[in-house]
C-alpha cells in the first residue's frame, strides 16, 4: 500500500526517473555549481549506477572495526545488483565492487537488504530474485573473503513451495553459532510470509521454518527482518494481521529447538494511535523495543514509539509525533550509548521536502526532536534518505540517499551530530520553484527559519526583492508557525515557516531573493523559476506592408503577411480567406504549410475584383426570314405558275397585273415582320454589374489542430 519492501523498489523507479529530469534542469539553471554545506553533513560518494557502480541504497550500511562501510543494492556490471565496500583512507573513502550479481547462470540477483559480517569478514545477505531454476523467488548468499577477494556462494534458494515462503527483502541476523535468521515477505501456505532459520552445519546450511504467518491474529507480511536478544529470542514486525488488522510486534520465544510466537503489541488505525510499522526494531539493554510508524500519532504523520518491557508484558509509549512539516519516515531508529535515537525522514512538506536526519535527545522528561541536517535537493547534495543510519566510532552518522548527488543516482553521506549550530538559519538556501506555463502558479514551497541563538528572535519584515520579484509571492504557511512581522521565534532551536510560490509572466529563467529581516540581522533565500509557453505561431503583416489596399473594380489587391513559429511550433497549418465582396475571389498562397519551428514563412493574400460590363447586340451573317414570309413566297410561286397557264389561253393583260400584285403583297408583309433583319437591335443589351464599390473587411485565418490565429485586412473598391 505504501510501497514498503519490494514494492518500494519497483515504485521508486518512476520517482528516480522523474527526479532525474528535474535534476538535469536544475543543473542547467545553477550552472553546475556545488552547494555550500554546513559542517553538519559531508557527501562521501555520489553513486553513478550501472555499469560501474550501484545506486543509492534503501538499506542501512554495515561498518567493520576499521571503519570500512559495506552495502548491497541494484546496479553493478550486469545491472542485477552488487555488493560494495567503501574502504576508509586518510583522505576519505574509496569504493570497490566486491561482487556483481548475474555473472553466472541462475545467479542470485537484486539485493535489497543490508549485508552482515561474521568475524572472518565474510558477508551475508538476501536477494529478491534469482537463485532458483525458473522460479526467481529469491536467495540467501554468502561472499567468502579470501586473500584474492570475494567469491559468492548461494546458501539457499526460495522455491515458493513449503513453509519458508519467498521474497526475502530484509537483512539477516546471525547468532554465535553462525546460524542465520531472516524473513520472507510473501509465500508459505497462507501467502503471508514466514520467519526462517538457516542452520549452520559442517556440510552447509539447512533451512528451518520457525513461523508461518496466517494473516490473522498472529500477523502477516513481515516488515524488515528480525533482531536477536542474548537469550536467543527473536523480535520483529508484521505489516498486516493482528487484532486490528494493522500489524503486530511479535516475539519468537526460543524453547530448546523450537520457537513459540508471542504477540507483544497490536497496531491500530484509531485516531491518534500508532499504525503501519516501518523499518526494523531496536532493542536496548533492558529489553525495551523502539520503532517507527509511517502513519498515525497525534498528527497522523507517523511516530517514534517505545514498547516498555515490564513483568506484565509490554506497554506502548509514543516518544515523538512527526508533523507534516518534518516529514514521514520509512526507516527505524538507531540508539547511541546515552539512549538518544537517530533516524531519517524521507520527505516533508516544509524545508524538509527533500528529507532530513534527526535526533531525539533523551532527557529525564522525555525526548526532544532536533533536526541535524535538511537535505537541499540541489546538485551535489543527496535527497530522499530511505535507509536508516549507523553510528561510527566517533559518533558520526552514516547513511545513503536514493537520489541526488552529481549524477542523480544517490549519495553516501556522513552527518556530524555534534556540529555546533549558532545564529539564525533560513533553509533551504536556494529554492527552485520549477518550470511552469506563463500565467499559471506553482505549488507553494515552504522555508524554515530556525533560531539557534539564546534570545527570542523578533521579525521586522518578510519580503521579496529583485527585478523579477513581482512573479514570486510570499504566502502564509499552513505547517507550523508562520513567519510574519508579529512572529517571535523562541531561542535554542525555535522555528517559523513561510511559503513561496511562482507565477511566471515571461518565457525564460527568473530569479529573486526572499529576505526575512529580524533582530539578529537579515536572512536570505535565492528563488528561481522558469516560465514557458506552449508551441504557437503568430500571423501578422509583413514588415513594410499595409493591412489596407484601395483598387478600382476589375483590379487585383495583394497583401503580404508573415507566419512566425514560436517555441518550436512545427505542425501543419491551413490558411483560408473570408469576407470577400460579391463578384470577387480571395486566395491565400500557400494554402497550407508546415513551419520548421523557427523560421518565418511569407504568406500572400490576393483579392481579384471584376469591373461592370455590357453584352454586345446579336448580328447574324445573313437575314433570317420569318416563317410567314416563307409561306408567302411559296404562294407567289404557285400564283406565277397559275398565271403562266392563263397567259397561254390568251389573257395577256391579266397576266402581267397578277404577278405584280403578288410581289407587292409579299414585300409589304415581309417589312411588317421586321424586314428579315436580325433578331436583336442596339437597344436590347444584357449587363454584368462587377464588384460593388465599398469598404470590405477580409479575415485571414491560419489554423492547426492545437491553435488558430486570424488577422483582418481592409479592401476599398472604387
Amino acid at each position: 500500500m505504501f510501497g514498503c519492501g519490494t514494492g518500494r523498489h519497483f515504485s521508486f523507479v518512476f520517482l528516480r526517473r522523474f527526479a532525474s529530469l528535474t535534476f538535469l534542469f536544475g543543473l542547467i539553471l545553477l550552472g553546475g555549481a556545488a552547494i555550500a554545506r554546513a559542517q553538519t553533513e559531508t557527501v562521501l560518494h555520489s553513486f553513478v549506477g550501472f555499469p560501474t557502480d550501484v545506486y543509492g541504497s534503501s538499506a542501512a550500511l554495515t561498518m567493520d572495526s576499521s571503519g570500512n562501510l559495506y552495502g548491497a543494492y541494484g546496479g553493478g556490471a550486469y545491472d542485477m545488483g552488487a555488493v560494495y565496500e567503501f574502504v576508509k583512507t586518510l583522505t576519505g573513502y574509496h569504493e570497490e565492487l566486491l561482487y556483481n550479481f548475474g555473472s553466472v547462470p541462475l545467479d542470485a540477483s537484486d539485493p535489497n537488504g543490508s549485508v552482515i559480517m561474521d568475524s572472518a569478514g565474510n558477508l551475508y545477505g538476501t536477494t529478491t530474485n534469482g537463485g532458483g531454476l525458473g522460479a526467481y523467488l529469491g536467495a540467501v548468499f554468502e561472499l567468502i573473503k579470501s586473500s584474492t577477494g570475494y567469491s559468492e556462494k548461494v546458501l539457499y534458494k526460495f522455491s515458493g513451495s513449503g513453509d519458508a515462503g519467498d521474497l526475502p527483502t530484509a537483512s539477516l541476523v546471525m547468532d554465535s553459532a553462525g546460524n542465520l535468521y531472516g524473513t520472507t515477505r510473501q509465500g508459505s501456505p497462507y501467502d503471508r510470509g514466514a520467519v526462517f532459520e538457516l542452520i549452520n552445519t559442517p556440510t552447509g546450511y539447512t533451512e528451518k521454518t520457525l513461523l508461518t504467518f496466517t494473516g490473522t491474529s498472529d500477523g502477516g507480511s513481515p516488515v524488515g527482518g528480525v533482531i536477536l536478544d542474548s537469550a536467543g529470542n527473536l523480535y520483529g514486525l508484521a505489516g498486516s494481521g493482528g487484532a486490528n488488522q494493522q500489524g503486530v510486534v511479535y516475539e519468537l520465544v526460543e524453547s530448546y529447538t523450537s520457537y513459540t510466537e508471542k504477540v507483544l503489541y497490536n497496531f491500530a488505525a484509531l485516531r491518534g494511535a500508532i499504525t503501519y510499522p516501518v523499518g526494523n526494531l531496536t532493542l536496548d539493554s533492558a529489553g525495551n523495543l523502539y520503532g517507527t510508524t509511517l502513519t498515525g500519532g497525534a498528527n497522523g504523520n507517523g511516530t517514534v514509539y517505545e514498547l516498555v518491557k515490564s513483568s506484565g508484558g509490554y506497554m506502548a509509549t509514543v516518544l515523538y509525533n512527526f508533523s507534516s512539516d518534518e516529514g514521514e519516515t520509512r526507516a527505524g531508529v538507531t540508539m547511541d550509548s546515552a539512549g538518544n535515537l537517530y533516524g531519517t525522514l524521507l520527505t516533508g512538506s516544509g524545508a524538509n521536502q527533500y528529507g532530513s536526519v534527526y535526533k531525539l535527545v533523551k532527557s529525564s522528561t522525555g525526548y526532544t526532536f532536533r533536526e541535524l541536517w535538511s537535505f537541499q535537493g540541489m546538485p551535489g547534495d543527496g535527497y530522499y534518505p530511505w535507509a536508516g543510519l549507523i553510528i561510527g566510532p566517533a559518533g558520526n552518522l552514516y547513511g545513503t540517499t536514493e537520489l541526488g548527488g552529481t549524477l542523480q543516482k544517490g549519495t553516501l553521506f556522513k552527518v556530524n551530530p555534534n556540529a555546533t549550530r549558532s545564529g539564525v538559519t533560513l533553509s533551504p538556501s536556494n529554492v527552485d520553484l520549477g518550470t511552469y506555463l506563463a500565467g499559471t502558479t506553482s505549488p507553494p514551497q515552504a522555508l524554515r527559519l530556525t533560531n539557534y541563538t539564546s534570545s527570542t528572535l523578533g521579525l521586522s519584515s518578510v519580503w521579496i526583492s529583485g527585478s523579477d520579484a513581482s512573479d514570486f509571492a510570499v504566502a502564509l504557511s499552513d505547517t507550523g508557525t508562520n513567519c510574519s512581522t508579529s512572529t517571535s521565534v523562541a531561542p535554542g532551536g525555535g522555528t517559523c515557516a513561510t511559503l513561496v510560490n511562482f507565477t511566471p509572466s515571461i518565457v525564460g529563467n527568473e530569479s529573486a531573493t526572499l529576505i526575512i529581516s529580524d533582530s539578529a540581522g537579515a536572512q536570505t533565500v535565492n528563488l528561481t523559476g522558469t516560465g514557458f509557453k506552449l508551441p504557437d505561431f503568430t500571423l501578422d503583416m509583413s514588415s513594410g506592408s499595409s493591412s489596407s489596399e484601395t483598387v478600382k473594380a476589375g483590379s487585383t489587391a495583394q497583401f503580404s503577411l508573415t507566419l512566425t513559429p514560436e517555441w518550436g511550433f512545427a505542425s501543419p497549418v491551413f490558411l483560408t480567406c473570408g469576407g470577400a465582396p460579391l463578384h470577387s475571389t480571395c486566395t491565400v498562397t500557400p494554402p497550407q504549410m508546415v513551419p520548421d519551428g523557427t523560421d518565418p514563412v511569407g504568406v500572400t493574400v490576393s483579392v481579384a475584383t471584376s469591373a461592370p460590363a455590357l453584352a454586345a447586340p446579336r448580328r447574324p451573317d445573313f437575314p433570317v426570314p420569318p416563317p410567314a414570309v416563307l409561306w408567302l413566297t411559296f404562294l407567289d410561286l404557285l400564283g406565277l405558275c397559275t398565271l403562266g397557264l392563263v397567259s397561254r389561253r390568251g389573257k395577256a393583260r391579266l397576266a402581267w397585273l397578277a404577278p405584280l400584285a403578288v410581289v407587292l403583297l409579299t414585300v409589304a408583309f415581309w417589312a411588317s415582320c421586321g424586314g428579315g433583319g436580325g433578331s436583336g437591335s442596339s437597344s436590347s443589351l444584357t449587363s454584368s454589374p462587377g464588384t460593388p464599390a465599398g469598404t470590405y473587411t477580409l479575415t485571414v485565418t491560419a489554423a492547426s489542430d492545437s491553435v488558430a490565429h486570424s488577422t483582418t485586412l481592409t479592401l476599398n473598391v472604387k
